[in-house]
């Protein structure tokens, strides 16, 4: 039997964002599920000052508990790098693959703010002091179906207990090379560095940092090939 695959999104983004590729999937008979973070996308009224990663990591982990999935392939992009990492550590016997596109890749202890930096970080403080919600950080970018991401899904550090387990999991990372790209290239390189010096199977994409609505061709081809 296939494996299903579990998409999840990145910061400010919805599961809408998979629109290109999940029709792909499915038509080679793939079960593919890709929900929305709470807060974000058409759970944005959902959105309040206590949504953290753990929230997010709740999100996946139930959408697993109550599919009853299994032998599933994970996929998280950008932010959602930390979400994998999190889900992936309490349900590794439920894996087969997880592929990280162009995400983040966390070290146990770390928050999304800590990988990116700290001149991003700041960058941001400054937005959050003029803005009317000053818990939900505003899109990089003017776009009707970006939301503001919730503040402390960047802040809380993430809590690995079973790092060993996940180690066994067979994983992959699809590095997006091409410009343009809202997403700063650092700490997507230093992830990368990670991937690789973990022994990570890795993808070079010519593609930009959203490459699920810019290639998702070759988004799908590269899903449906693990």
């Amino acid at each position: 039997m296939n494996s299903p695959f579990v998409l999840v999104h990145g910061g400010w983004c919805g599961g809408w964002v998979w629109e290109d590729v999940a029709p792909i999937l499915r038509a080679r008979s793939r079960i593919v599920f890709t929900p929305t973070l709470t807060g974000l996308g058409d759970r944005a009224h959902l959105a309040d000052p206590n949504v953290d990663l753990e929230t997010h990591i709740d999100d996946i982990l139930e959408i697993i508990r109550t599919e009853e999935l299994s032998n599933l392939i994970l996929v998280g992009h950008s932010y959602a790098g930390m979400v994998i990492a999190g889900v992936a550590d309490r349900a590794f016997d439920r894996l087969r693959h997880i592929v990280y596109l162009d995400a983040i890749v966390p070290e146990n202890g770390e928050s999304d703010a800590d990988v990116v930096g700290p001149e991003l970080v700041e960058d941001t403080r400054k937005k959050l002091r003029v803005a009317e919600k000053p818990w939900l950080i505003p899109p990089p970018v003017d776009s009707s179906r970006l939301m503001p991401h919730p503040l402390k899904t960047v802040l809380q550090p993430i809590v690995l207990r079973h790092q060993s387990e996940t180690a066994r999991i067979p994983h992959t990372f699809i590095h997006c090379v091409s410009e343009p790209n809202p997403m700063p290239a650092k700490p997507i390189a230093k992830s990368a560095e990670r991937a690789r010096a973990r022994g990570w199977r890795m993808v070079t994409l010519n593609a930009d940092h959203m490459a699920m609505k810019s290639a998702p061709q070759a988004i799908s081809e590269i899903l449906l090939a693990i």
